[in-house]
């Protein structure tokens, strides 16, 4: 074997999905959080040694954007932090321009929920515990070729509340200690 794409739905981890393969030794190529779905790339064999040759893959990213409304986790699993009291519907030349200047270099920050090690646990334990005023967000290099805005939706506060309780669903059992400390 030695390179097997998997297709992760959303709801699973990676780990859940290495469970479904029959290979003794193995392991995956990057990480794809539980409300992410997409191609996997599980290591088996001598692939396994030479890991971190695959995390600098480029990769191509498809999301929805929720605007007016920030949570702690920057998703839609996270508590609000930040709401505005008004609604503000936002133009597709806005939004395109906006998308531009977000093309190129940047150095970006981890997301406070994500599963990068800082002093050997990974940043959500930080989060959980409201720590990260006591040690530094790790950043990373990232490089943005082209962003493109496919489509605009407003929706209204029944229906966001109907999306969040799906992908909650979605998550299992996990759903029960999202926040719980370890």
């Amino acid at each position: 074997m030695g390179i097997i794409l998997l297709y992760k739905p959303v709801g699973k981890t990676p780990l859940d999905m290495l469970k479904d393969i029959n290979e003794e030794k193995k392991t995956y190529a990057g990480r794809l959080d539980p409300m992410a779905h997409g191609l996997l790339l599980v290591l088996t064999n001598e692939h396994r040694f030479v890991q971190s040759s695959y995390h600098n893959f480029d990769k191509v990213y498809r999301f929805e954007l929720l605007l007016n409304i920030e949570t702690d986790t920057l998703d839609i699993l996270g508590l609000i932090k930040n709401q505005n009291d008004y609604f503000i519907e936002y133009s597709e030349e806005h939004i395109n321009k906006v998308i531009k200047m977000n093309i190129g270099k940047h150095l970006q920050e981890y997301p406070h929920y994500s599963s990068v090690r800082v002093n050997s646990k990974p940043l959500f334990h930080w989060a959980k515990l409201n720590k990260l005023d006591t040690i530094e967000i790790p950043k990373k290099s990232i490089e943005i070729y082209n962003l493109e805005l496919i489509k605009t939706k407003i929706i209204d506060k029944n229906e966001l509340k109907e999306l969040i309780t799906s992908k909650i669903k979605l998550l299992g059992d996990r759903n029960n200690n999202f926040r719980e400390l370890e």
